[in-house]
């Protein structure tokens, strides 16, 4: 999967909006840097589903 990313994440305090957009822009100004660009790495927001079972959670 070349071109998205998945994660397993539990939240405490802070908003996952908040943690993915810090995440994002951290992660996109490190790749910049490194192959001397600049612009966006990635399209459109991110989307999320809230697991409460567990066997999904295993399944994940």
């Amino acid at each position: 999967m070349p071109n998205h990313y998945h994660f397993l994440v539990y939240l405490r305090n802070e908003t996952l909006s908040d943690a993915m957009k810090s995440l994002s822009l951290s992660y996109t100004k490190a790749i910049n840097k490194r192959f001397n660009r600049s612009g966006v790495l990635f399209q459109g927001r991110f989307q999320s589903i809230h697991v409460s079972q567990t066997d999904y959670l295993v399944n994940l």
